[in-house]
């Protein structure tokens, strides 16, 4: 729908939205994630250091606050400073790394999911936990770096197949 010329203009603005949605939230480890917490948002939890408002959660962590801490834009929606270099880090991923398959993305950030940010004290399988999960800054650190790395791996992806939907060179 996105490349058809036949299509309206309007479906086909509402198609590329809908496409970088969908890529964007299938890089982030707690879409792809199955442990019965509503996908990281029944746990509480604190980021040691850091000064947030009560009652967060450890989706809205991932999805939010740690992604702030990762691209360094303090605590508004800023864009980065460095988005130029940014954006030359991700567009040389597409050489390195494979495209891929939506389905074979949603794995890694299962596996992600499953190996990172639910390595914390007091995670139980299929359990939420009662108590407020306090993330050090060690957590805090490898959550960073694994999202730079979703969020660039994810923009070079998007970029690909619209490239490819849209009759670009990858």
């Amino acid at each position: 729908m996105l490349g058809n010329p036949s299509v309206s203009r309007r479906r086909r603005n509402e198609a590329l939205k809908w496409i970088v949605h969908l890529v964007g939230d299938i890089h982030q480890p707690l879409h792809a994630a199955g442990n019965d917490d509503a996908g990281g948002n029944d746990v509480s939890i604190e980021l040691v250091g850091v000064k947030t408002w009560d009652g967060i959660n450890l989706h809205n962590a991932w999805d939010t606050l740690l992604v702030k801490i990762a691209l360094g834009t303090g605590r508004r929606a800023n864009t980065p400073r460095n988005i130029d270099a940014l954006a030359a880090e991700a567009g040389s991923l597409l050489g390195t790394e494979q495209l891929g398959t939506p389905r074979s993305w949603a794995a890694e950030s299962n596996q992600l999911a499953r190996t990172v940010v639910y390595d914390f004290d007091g995670f139980a399988c299929r359990h939420s936990p009662q108590d407020v999960i306090r993330l050090d800054s060690a957590y805090q650190t490898k959550a960073a770096s694994i999202i730079r790395k979703r969020i660039l791996l994810g923009g070079a992806r998007l970029a690909g197949m619209l490239n490819q939907a849209l009759g670009g060179t990858q």
